[in-house]
């Protein structure tokens, strides 16, 4: 066997191994990286119902999911968790629509 094609294929084992965790621990931790399985059907601010199936309306949509509530406007990511000026908010539930950064 050639030493390259073993190269290559520890490589590609490499990095798809690395693929796999990283998508676990993103979908456990509920990071970009993760997978959502769960439908999150209403707005956090304004319990409007979304739609199912969405289009994406920037390419940070497009790349890591989420979407626009159609009655009031806010952007959640695909976790439902708002996103204020491109950064990830925490949403402080019941006590309105007071936002705190999270970094």
């Amino acid at each position: 066997m050639n030493a390259s094609l073993i190269a290559v294929g520890i490589a590609g084992l490499v990095l798809g191994l690395g693929t796999v965790v990283l998508t676990i621990h993103g979908s456990l931790y509920k990071t970009r990286w993760g997978i959502n399985f769960g439908w999150s059907g209403e707005c956090p601010a304004c319990h409007n119902h979304r739609p199912m199936f969405r289009i994406p309306r920037n390419f940070r949509q497009f790349l890591w999911g989420g979407g626009i509530c159609q009655r009031c406007g806010l952007e959640v990511d695909k976790w439902n968790h708002p996103i204020s000026n491109g950064h990830i908010t925490k949403w402080p539930g019941a006590a309105g629509l007071d936002f705190e950064t999270w970094e």
